[in-house]
């Protein structure tokens, strides 16, 4: 359950769920490219750079699979 400030979501839940997100989406770019965890985050993170997008948004395409990794980009 979220926490309420004012009738919306608080700052810190959201930033919460993008953590989750991330961390995930982390995993799931790990196991798609056979690398370790730091490194699949370093992916995400430069994708999203080259990409000018949050590394939150991308996590959140990684996650519902609208975009995946391949071996082939490492």
């Amino acid at each position: 359950m979220q926490q309420k400030i004012n009738g919306s979501a608080s700052k810190n839940a959201n930033i919460a769920g993008s953590r989750a997100v991330v961390h995930q989406a982390t995993g799931m770019i790990s196991v798609q490219l056979a690398v370790t965890l730091p490194a699949a985050l370093d992916w995400l993170q430069a994708y999203a750079t080259e990409h000018d997008r949050l590394v939150a948004e991308v996590a959140a395409d990684v996650v519902a699979r609208r975009l995946r990794f391949n071996p082939e980009d490492v």
